[in-house]
């Protein structure tokens, strides 16, 4: 699983997002996604790999830190993420 290796190739992560959220991206939201979670230091690219880096794990781990449900955990994320991106910004 690509989490668990910490890298994961465009297909891998296009797969995931069905199976977590029967999500079909469009090229725009993948590339936007990816483009935005690069910019603040989240991925990076290596080859034909997106890595997942440290600060990734870490506002993982503080998100579900109180919690186990995966709704809530995605909600603390949405909220670090936009706390994130507009300090970075």
């Amino acid at each position: 699983m690509a989490a668990v290796e910490g890298r994961a190739s465009l297909a891998q992560i296009v797969e995931a997002g069905d199976y977590i959220n029967h999500a079909v991206f469009s090229d725009q939201e993948l590339n936007g996604g990816l483009e935005r979670l690069g910019r603040i230091g989240l991925l990076s690219k290596n080859g034909d790999m997106i890595v997942v880096e440290k600060e990734a794990v870490n506002l993982h781990e503080e998100a579900s830190r109180k919690t186990k449900n995966l709704i809530k955990i995605m909600e603390n994320l949405e909220k670090l993420l936009i706390k994130k991106f507009h300090a970075e910004s």
